[in-house]
């Protein structure tokens, strides 16, 4: 009898170790996977923003190449090639051009360098030398002039050949190193974390953590860097360009034609925390069955020993150990319900013959409702993810499988492990929804992102355009008052035409964040009840509206006319919506963000107020509504939809600081939700509904003027000409300050200096503006920017006092700007 209970409790012993020891690895597995694969998205999003930063740049210095190898000594055009591309580009300190000895020879710092000789460094060496082809990448290194003074800095070059295919010089930028850090820092995890770039050669190029004394080291003598320079694409590594010593779990991935190594990793420490927490218990619950296994054996055996001669309690004592071996296979179940994986058994017939609570709680089925059935019966939809011919060839083979499916009943993604045994399978699940939303979140913020980039540069250049085509459209309508009707009229459809491509570029601004905000404390109730007026006439006699105010309504910060804007291009939509007309409805609340949901939805915690507006008409399909905000995407048909409508709207909320949400269903109409931030109490600016315009008067005084743009700056000038005031016109602010030195000295002061921000020459216009002012301090000053500048811009708003006139214009706007300056 001792030896039976004996060998029973080493066999259950085994047993509990057996399957203690393969939760315990496969948690592991399961945790270092997702550690993984958490950063392999990493690397996916720092070699796609890789990609495209350097793709913008190497378009840049595409144009100045040609424009050097067209002709190197005409130091005008290659002046104004580099200035035009440092314009367009945000992440550079400078654009230059370096002759075939290493020589400075044009930068977009200043039209006349000092000789400065830069034959030493990589970027000039490697192009001359012929060891790359393409844009070749430095490595990083302290700038020591400039912008770039003291700042760590990437420089970036072309070759420039000249026409008999020799070498004729460089064209280089300097890109500023926290342009990558600042977006590694927003995306690195944990303290023990690490982002990065690497050249091919193993060299340092970015980091997160920042670490000056890392910049430019050299990786490649690491012991697996081999295994990354074999890789097609990229991969995984227990150790990659670590600074520590630590074990780390690496992966990486190539970026811009294999030039750059896109790496992430994590300490196996910090990886491996969750699981270890998980560990403890699975012992100690394991521990616990022995004991009690052990504990009830014992007991069985002295009472046998005692009772052995008595027959008829041999039955009873067989009763007992079949008892005892019920209550074993209970605590081994025990086991299964503590691990966190959701963990069901599926017999030879396909029938469900366990399933743990997790599991109950994934499939959000009972485990009584299951027990017994066919899994073929009670889910039916799995034949349409390739589930049951990958388990029937794993039981054939007998080997376990892993895989990652969509299940569309239930709206959820699984990643899937599957283990066949002589009495069927066991299956662990992990829900990984969240998970596959946030990466989806990640690529969608990307893409916005990118394309947000693309179309403010092309915003910025049409302004410049638009401001002469309408200034000078107006102008010429006035002289030809007496002209015949349709000489009349071909100037309008100039000036309608104009006005579209102004409209087009302030959505292209708004969408892309780049439109200059002037936010002030705003009553939303009232501005909407305001705003009421406006659109029914918009929307026509077949539409109701409804206003429903919330009351107690917080004020918001918010610029109202971009917000009237918004509001009315949504008005516009619900309206196409209900061709046979309906109700339009605009909602007003309070609402409070919390830390959970706002991270659970990819938005900012905090006070908000809301504003939806909902319509009665066809509705969205869930596969429009989520491409609903992507730039240029219309269901309506050609012509009859820009398809930036809501693309704008996304771009104001987001620059704003709040965001939007869209809700929709085919045949019950749509609701867009505005989430707008509330004031906090330091912002002493307010909107009143209903301001007054003042008139587009002219007047009298001198006005400083400051254009690079040559049709802009002799449209300006003749439109305050015409306006009464007397211009001094400049295309370099270095000119302009000392015309206005001259002019204090001779006690003829200037009212107003009228700059553009990004100037050729060397000054930007906030440079001009601040020497202007202490040469002159009651001088007043109005800039001009097609697009918001970092000089005048922060965060999407502007800076405080800062008086700006948005591209395009025209002359009554800039009169009224101008009035509006000297009369305050």
């Amino acid at each position: 009898m001792k030896k039976v209970f004996l060998l029973a409790n080493v066999l259950v012993a085994l047993v509990l170790v057996i399957i203690i020891t393969r939760s315990i690895l496969i948690d592991r597995a399961q945790v270092i996977e997702a550690n993984y694969r958490q950063l392999e998205n990493a690397t996916a999003a720092l070699a796609e923003h890789a990609q495209q930063t350097l793709m913008a740049l190497d378009l840049g210095l595409t144009v100045v190449e040609q424009t050097g190898s067209d002709n190197m000594s005409d130091l005008q055009a290659l002046n104004t090639a580099v200035v035009s591309r440092q314009a367009a580009a945000a992440n550079t300190y400078a654009f230059y051009v370096l002759d075939r000895n290493g020589n400075l020879l044009a930068t977009s710092r200043t039209p006349d360098p000092m000789p400065v000789d830069l034959s030493q460094y990589s970027e000039f060496t490697a192009q001359r030398d012929g060891r790359h082809e393409g844009m070749y990448i430095a490595t990083p290194r302290l700038g020591t002039v400039g912008f770039a003074e003291n700042q760590w800095v990437i420089n970036v070059s072309r070759r420039i050949t000249a026409a008999d295919g020799s070498f004729a010089g460089v064209a280089a930028a300097s890109m500023s190193l926290d342009y990558f850090g600042d977006f590694y820092d927003a995306l690195r995890g944990d303290e023990r974390s690490a982002l990065g770039l690497l050249s091919s050669e193993g060299r340092v190029i970015a980091r997160s953590p920042f670490d000056e004394t890392l910049m430019g080291q050299d990786y490649s003598q690491n012991s697996q860097f081999p295994d990354v320079q074999g890789s097609d694409d990229g991969g995984r590594v227990t150790d990659l360009a670590t600074s520590d010593g630590m074990p780390r779990l690496s992966a990486f991935r190539y970026a811009w034609n294999r030039s750059l190594i896109a790496y992430a990793n994590t300490t196996e420490a910090e990886a491996l925390l969750e699981w270890q927490g998980r560990l403890l218990s699975k012992i100690s619950i394991g521990l616990l069955i022995m004991l009690t296994f052990t504990g009830t054996s014992a007991a069985t055996i002295v009472l046998a020993q005692r009772q052995q001669h008595f027959a008829e309690q041999t039955l009873r004592t067989q009763q007992r150990a079949q008892a005892f071996v019920s209550a074993a296979k209970a605590e081994v179940e025990t086991v299964f319900s503590a691990i966190s994986d959701a963990v069901f058994s599926l017999d030879r017939e396909w029938r469900f013959a366990f399933l743990n609570p997790e599991a109950e709680r994934v499939l959000e089925r009972p485990a009584a409702e299951l027990m017994g059935k066919k899994i073929t019966e009670e889910f039916p939809e799995l034949t349409e993810t390739g589930f049951y011919e990958i388990y029937r060839e794993a039981r054939g083979k007998g080997e376990s499988v892993s895989m990652e499916r969509y299940y569309r009943p239930l709206q959820k993604w699984f990643v899937i492990n599957a283990y066949p045994h002589e009495e069927g399978m066991t299956v662990y699940l992990q829900d990984v929804t969240r998970q596959k939303e946030m990466e989806e979140r990640l690529h969608h913020a990307q893409k916005m992102d990118a394309i947000g980039q693309l179309t403010g540069g092309i915003a910025h250049d049409f302004n410049n355009l638009l401001t002469v085509i309408l200034g000078n459209i107006d102008l010429l309508s006035a002289h030809l008052e007496s002209a015949p009707e349709n000489v009349r009229g071909q100037a309008d459809v100039i000036r309608i035409a104009g006005e579209r491509a102004a409209e087009l570029t302030h959505r292209l601004l708004a969408f892309a964040r780049r439109q200059p905000l002037n936010p002030q404390q705003t009553d939303i109730n009232a501005l909407v009840q305001e705003a009421k007026h406006l659109l029914a006439r918009t929307v026509g006699e077949d539409i109701s509206i409804e206003l429903a105010c919330g009351h107690d309504l917080w004020p918001a910060i918010v610029d109202p006319y971009e917000l009237q804007n918004a509001i009315l291009n949504l008005a516009i939509n619900a309206r196409d919506a209900m061709p046979e007309g309906g109700k339009l409805t605009i909602e007003t609340n309070n609402a409070s963000v919390s830390p959970e949901y706002a991270d659970e939805q990819g938005v900012t915690a905090g006070d908000f107020i809301t504003i939806a507006v909902s319509d009665t008409g066809c509705g969205m399909t869930a596969e429009i509504a989520a491409q609903a905000f992507d730039p240029f995407f219309t269901t309506k048909d050609e012509g009859k939809g820009s398809g930036l409508g809501l693309a704008m709207v996304y771009g104001f909320a987001h620059q704003t600081g709040g965001h939007v949400n869209i809700y929709s269903e085919s045949g019950e109409g749509t609701t867009v939700r505005l989430y707008l931030p509330r004031v906090d109490g330091d912002n002493d600016s307010q909107h009143q509904a209903g301001p007054d315009r003042v008139d587009a008067r002219g007047g009298t005084g001198r006005i400083l003027l400051v254009e690079d743009d040559d049709l802009v700056r002799r449209f300006a000038v003749s439109g305050l000409q015409k306006l009464g005031y007397e211009v001094s016109d400049f295309a370099d602010g270095a000119q302009a300050l000392e015309a206005l030195r001259l002019a204090e000295d001779r006690s003829q002061p200037y009212a107003l200096l009228l700059t553009d921000v990004v100037l050729a020459g060397g000054l930007s216009g906030r440079e001009v503006a601040a020497g202007a002012v202490e040469i002159d301090p009651q001088l007043k000053v109005l800039f001009m920017s097609g697009y918001a500048e970092n000089a005048i811009v922060h965060h999407g708003r502007l800076d405080p006092g800062v008086n700006l006139l948005s591209k395009p214009f025209r002359t009554a706007d800039l009169a009224q700007k101008i009035r509006e300056i000297l009369d305050s």
